[in-house]
C-alpha cells in the first residue's frame, strides 16, 4: 500500500536513494528498455523510496533487468495475495545510506482494473515504451500516453464498492495528478494514441469521464461513463466477473481478519 504522500514534504534530489540511482545508472548503461509508467506526478517520491517504484520493462530486456536489479542488492519477493498475476513481479532492496527498504513493482505486461485482482490485461506496453521522454533521472511516458492509461485505469476502478471507497479517499491526489497530466497536453497526439491503441473508445467519452473525476463527487454519470469504458474494453478481460469477485473475496477476507 502506498504512503499517503500529501502528509510528507516533497523530496528533493538530495533525498534520492543511492540504491535507486545506482540501478538507474546501470539500466542506462546496459540500454535496458524500460520506463516508470504510472504516478509520474510523484516521481520524486518514488526515487526517494517514499512510494513504490512502478516500472515497465520491455519483455525482451527483462532477463537483463533481473540480472542488474539483483546485482545492486534487490531480492525477489512473493505476495501472500497471489491472484495469478503473471508478468507482475516484486523486488525489495535495502538502501545502506538511509536504511530505507525500497519496493520495486516490475511489469513485463500491464495488468489493471480492480485494485486486488487486476482483471484486465491492457495492450499498452508498446504505446508506453515507444512514447518516452527523458526525465531528470529516468524515462517516463509522454503525458498523452500517461493520461490515456490514467483515465482507463481509473475508469476500471470506478465500478466495485471497494474501489469506489478507495478512490473517494484518494480523490485529492487523483485530482492533482489529473490536472498535472492536462498541463501542456497535445490534444491531437492524445487522439492519435487513443485511435491507434484503443479504437474501441473515443476521446469524447474519455474527456467526459475526466470531467467527472475532476468533480471529485461520485455520481451515476461517472459510474455510467466508467461502465461504458469497461464494456468497450471487455475483450481485454483476463477473467470473468464471477471469478474476479471470488478472487477478491479470497484476498479481502484474510486482510480484514488481519
Amino acid at each position: 500500500m502506498e504512503v499517503e504522500t500529501k502528509k510528507v514534504s516533497a523530496p528533493s534530489q538530495s533525498d534520492f536513494l543511492d540504491i535507486l540511482l545506482c540501478l538507474v545508472k546501470q539500466l542506462k548503461k546496459e540500454e535496458v528498455r524500460y520506463c516508470h509508467w504510472k504516478s509520474n506526478y510523484h516521481l520524486n517520491y518514488a526515487l526517494a523510496g517514499v512510494e513504490d517504484w512502478d516500472v515497465l520493462i520491455h519483455v525482451e530486456d527483462f532477463h537483463s533487468f533481473m540480472s542488474i536489479i539483483t546485482s545492486v542488492g534487490f531480492k525477489p519477493a512473493l505476495t501472500t495475495n497471489d491472484a495469478g498475476q503473471f508478468g507482475v513481479y516484486h523486488f525489495y532492496g535495502l538502501d545502506d545510506v538511509s536504511g530505507n527498504l525500497v519496493h520495486i513493482h516490475a511489469y513485463s505486461r500491464i495488468l489493471s482494473g480492480d485494485s486486488l485482482v487486476k482483471s484486465y490485461c491492457l495492450p499498452v506496453e508498446e504505446m508506453l515504451l515507444d512514447n518516452l521522454r527523458c526525465d531528470d533521472f529516468m524515462p517516463v511516458p509522454f503525458r498523452e500516453a500517461d493520461l490515456l492509461v490514467f483515465l482507463i485505469r481509473n475508469a476500471l476502478k470506478s465500478l466495485s464498492p471497494l474501489d469506489i471507497y478507495m478512490q473517494r479517499n484518494d480523490s485529492g491526489l487523483i485530482l492533482e495528478e489529473l490536472n498535472w497530466l492536462f498541463e501542456g497536453l497535445d490534444d491531437q497526439k492524445f487522439e492519435r494514441l487513443q485511435q491507434k491503441y484503443f479504437p474501441e473508445l473515443n476521446c469524447e467519452l474519455l474527456r467526459d469521464f475526466s470531467s467527472y473525476l475532476k468533480d471529485q463527487q461520485y455520481s451515476f454519470k461517472r459510474y455510467y461513463a466508467a461502465w461504458k469504458i469497461s464494456n468497450n474494453l471487455k475483450r481485454y478481460r483476463r477473467m470473468s466477473s464471477l471469478k474476479t469477485q471470488m478472487l477478491t473475496l479470497k484476498i479481502l477476507l484474510p486482510l480484514m481478519f488481519r
